[in-house]
Order: C-alpha cells, then sequence, then structure tokens
C-alpha cells in the first residue's frame, strides 16, 4: 500500500536504511523499569494475591507480604518467601541517611536474595514476584524505585493504568 503526500507517492523504504522511529518502545523511560528480553537485571513483579494467578511460576521466586498465603496461591512456584516486616520503610532525614535505613528493609531482602542465588544457596529463579495487598502496592514500587542499588540488580515490570505487560 502506497503513502501519498499531496499528489506524489512516496517511495516503499522495502527495510532498507535506518528509520527515524522506533521499531520498539520500552513502556517507560524510568531506569528501575525492566526494559524487556534484552534487559540483563532480574524481572520483578509487585502483585497482588488476585494479579499473580496469570504469572509463570515454574522459574520465579515468590514473596508473600503482610499475609499467610493459601495452599494454592503457594502452589507452583520454584522457590517461596514470606515478609512480616514492613514492606514500605519510613526515611524521616531523607532516603539515604544510614541510621534511618531499616537493616531488615524489603529492599535488603532482595539484594540477600540475589547473593543466596550466586552462591548457589537457593534454587536459580528468574524472576520474582512480590505478592502484597493492593493498599500497599503502588508504595511498595515507589518505595523499590528509590533503591539505587536494588534497580541495578532488578528491574521492575511498569505498571501502567493497572494493567501488567507480561512480555
Amino acid at each position: 500500500m502506497k503513502q501519498k503526500n499531496g499528489e506524489e507517492p512516496l517511495p516503499e523504504r522495502d527495510g532498507e536504511g535506518p528509520t527515524l522511529f522506533q521499531t520498539q518502545a520500552n513502556m517507560s523511560t524510568h531506569p528501575a523499569f525492566w526494559k524487556g528480553k534484552g534487559d540483563a537485571r532480574i524481572l520483578l513483579r509487585v502483585l497482588t494475591p488476585q494479579e499473580c494467578k496469570a504469572v509463570p511460576r515454574a522459574e520465579a521466586l515468590a514473596i508473600f507480604v503482610a499475609h499467610p498465603p493459601s495452599d494454592d496461591l503457594q502452589a507452583g512456584w520454584l522457590v517461596t518467601r514470606s515478609w512480616e516486616g514492613t514492606a514500605i520503610p519510613s526515611f524521616p532525614h531523607g532516603a539515604g541517611c544510614s541510621c534511618c535505613l531499616p537493616a531488615q528493609g524489603m529492599g535488603r531482602m532482595l539484594l540477600r536474595l540475589v547473593q543466596e542465588r550466586a552462591r548457589g544457596e537457593c534454587p536459580f529463579f528468574s524472576s520474582v514476584n512480590i505478592v502484597c495487598p493492593a493498599s500497599e502496592k503502588r508504595l511498595l514500587v515507589s518505595a523499590l524505585c528509590a533503591d539505587s542499588l536494588l534497580t541495578g540488580l532488578y528491574g521492575l515490570l511498569p505498571i501502567s493504568g493497572g494493567f501488567f505487560c507480561h512480555s
């Protein structure tokens, strides 16, 4: 199909030469978000219990926050962990303050998991899914995005309008 600009038809490109437009655009430009299959970081999803039903579980680790998981919710994951601490840290002096940084925070747990994976102390997972109540989801994503050490190892799956792209 030829395009027309006024009266003159535009030439067909036939896949030759560089294009001025992106062929695959990322969903977000934020450095914390996962860029797709070419991203070398571990994929990190923050999900509600209802959303995690559609997520592949065979090679994934699941962390259950603030609620004991049911048997069907816990089934099928490569590794499961529970988190009883506060999912969202508070920083009265700012995010970089060492006295405000909780030693047992969610970010520290995720960093420990990468270390355990590298040392062979846990099965080699390809993604991590944090299952939390819907009321904590956006706050947890914001807290994880603020941790630059964490975002160097994990790529958060972007949230857009409440829908996730699992590609």
